[in-house]
């Protein structure tokens, strides 16, 4: 999986609004929970809402409705 689409991952999984642990996130992606930490503080870094701390576990601090991807089709 790429750097971009796990971000994205992440991200979906937060919308729950539940509080996730980094080896939960981790499991489900099939990555070390130190990935996680970084891709947290990458989330955190471009703005991202994100309030929880490491071994505490991650949730948005608000919702954030994401805009629908829309592809022409050439990029299909």
């Amino acid at each position: 999986m790429q750097p971009a689409e796990r971000l994205f991952q992440i991200t979906q999984l937060l919308q729950g609004g539940t509080l996730l642990r980094a080896g939960d996130i981790a499991a489900k992606l099939g990555v070390s929970p130190r990935t996680i930490y970084r891709d947290m503080d990458r989330l955190v870094a471009s703005g991202l809402p994100l309030s929880g701390t490491r071994g505490t576990g991650y949730r948005l601090a608000q919702t954030i409705p994401l805009p629908p991807l829309v592809l022409t089709p050439d990029e299909l």
